[in-house]
């Protein structure tokens, strides 16, 4: 399975863009865990058919 690497940022990344007001890392990791979660969903209904 391969996730995308501009979804998983480092912290020096979120850091770095703290100035910039992007969004805390605490939330890109929510969001980041809830597409994972729709993409494993969508996996198993696709091998379901």
């Amino acid at each position: 399975m391969r996730v995308s690497n501009d979804m998983v940022q480092t912290k020096s990344n979120v850091q770095k863009n703290k100035n910039n007001k992007t969004k805390p890392a605490n939330l890109l990791k929510k969001e980041y865990l809830e597409s994972f979660e729709e993409l494993k969903k969508s996996i198993k209904e696709s091998q379901k058919t």
